[in-house]
């Protein structure tokens, strides 16, 4: 009888910080940057186009409008796809008669 072993608790305890240094934390298997790390880049972008408008919105005794907070969800949202190196199709569908036609639609409902 041949008896396949599988490690024990207390080896799989033994190897975790080996692995856990064996694993890097920047890139994925596949040579890319982690998700996680996208996502902090996302939140430095926008942070570092929302507090300045903030600042200045506040020295002139002004809000920040809602469709400027939009747009530069958007823009921040564009420049991480291009430093990502994605289309922007991922990101925003293919443009195509069916787009349009959901462009419509959608913008009949928020009537």
């Amino acid at each position: 009888m041949n008896k396949v072993s599988t490690p024990s608790l207390v080896q799989k305890m033994r190897d975790l910080p080996r692995t856990i240094l064996s694993t890097n934390v920047f890139v994925n298997p596949h040579k890319k940057l982690r998700n996680g790390w996208w996502i902090l880049i996302y939140f430095l972008l926008l942070a570092s186009m929302l507090v300045p408008l903030t600042i200045l919105s506040r020295d002139n005794g002004a809000a920040v409008a809602m469709w400027q907070q939009v747009l530069i969800s958007l823009i921040a949202a564009i420049v991480l796809q291009l430093l990502r190196r994605q289309p922007m199709a991922e990101m925003f569908g293919k443009f195509d008669l069916n787009w349009l036609k959901d462009l419509g639609v959608g913008s009949l409902m928020v009537v």
